[in-house]
């Protein structure tokens, strides 16, 4: 289910916001946002499919989320503390 929605969703998602932050459009910033909360939740869902199963995990399920988690997060701290200082 999760690739699937990593195929279908999260990509093409990543590809539009890239394209629209390097044009430099606004859009590109509310869509960076919603992109990295898809990340943040895929992310949460994985972990918790994880932990639910308990030990061993492979690890190859935990690099993944860990780094979209930590994308998610960077850029939602980033677009955060900017527009913080504009106000």
């Amino acid at each position: 289910m999760i690739p699937m929605a990593d195929l279908f969703l999260t990509g093409p998602l990543s590809l539009l916001t890239a394209y629209l932050l390097f044009i430099k459009k606004n859009s590109g910033i509310l869509l960076g946002l919603i992109t990295s909360g898809t990340y943040l939740l895929g992310s949460v869902l994985v972990f918790i499919m994880i932990f639910w199963k308990g030990f061993p995990y492979p690890i190859e399920l935990v690099i993944p989320s860990a780094s979209g988690f930590c994308i998610g997060l960077a850029f939602c701290w980033q677009t955060l503390k900017k527009y913080k200082k504009l106000s």
